[in-house]
């Protein structure tokens, strides 16, 4: 649907399902009313993604006072899953480049005029509420996956290889464990605050 546009229902669209090959923690980046944004310590920081607004020299960026559109971060976790379900409802604004280069950290640039289309559907997905069906959808989806075979010891639930002598530490001695695409979670409150970002940002770049 592109910026604009007659429809005022975008579709919601299915649970996506993601692979990676790594195990991170979640961190937040929170906005207050004022437009200011508060960041967790860095040394608190996990790997992720970090938008910077175009015109915003990175080298020169206070993370202390940060304005909307300066700056947006999420984890890998958090990131992957926001930007699929972008890429979902905006097929008419991202170009195929844009959504393959998104989920990495190649400092692709999403430009201006994009960026505000993004926003828009999201104004409107946001307002009738069709994000938070998408990731109800989503966690009914995640939950239905059946257990996998624990990799680390092959579903016997005990290992005796060079780092672990007994109980498997990947699945607490049972054989099985989650899917791995559980870890990744969608927030509610990342798509608001991805909505402003990307409005004031005139354009970004994804690190």
């Amino acid at each position: 649907m592109a910026a604009g546009g007659g429809s005022k229902n975008p579709k919601v669209p299915g649970p996506v399902k993601i692979l990676i090959n790594f195990f991170l923690k979640t961190s937040r980046d929170d906005v207050n009313s004022r437009g200011k944004i508060f960041l967790p310590k860095l040394e608190e920081y996990v790997m992720g993604f970090d938008l910077y607004g175009m015109g915003t020299r990175k080298n020169e960026v206070d993370y202390s006072d940060l304005t909307i559109g300066q700056y947006f971060r999420e984890n890998v976790w958090g990131w992957r899953p926001l930007w699929q379900y972008l890429c979902e409802i905006a097929k008419d604004v991202l170009s195929e480049e844009d959504m393959k280069l998104g989920s990495s950290n190649s400092g692709h640039i999403i430009t201006k005029e994009k960026a505000i289309a993004l926003a828009d559907i999201l104004k409107i997905v946001i307002a009738d509420g069709l994000h938070l069906e998408y990731i109800r959808k989503r966690e009914e989806e995640l939950k239905g996956l059946p257990l996998e075979e624990c990799p680390h010891c092959e579903g016997a639930g005990i290992r005796n290889d060079a780092y672990v002598q007994g109980e498997c530490n990947g699945c607490d001695g049972k054989g099985e464990r989650k899917q791995f695409a559980t870890h990744y979670h969608l927030d509610p409150d990342s798509i608001v605050n991805f909505e402003a970002f990307a409005r004031n940002s005139n354009g970004f770049e994804i690190d």
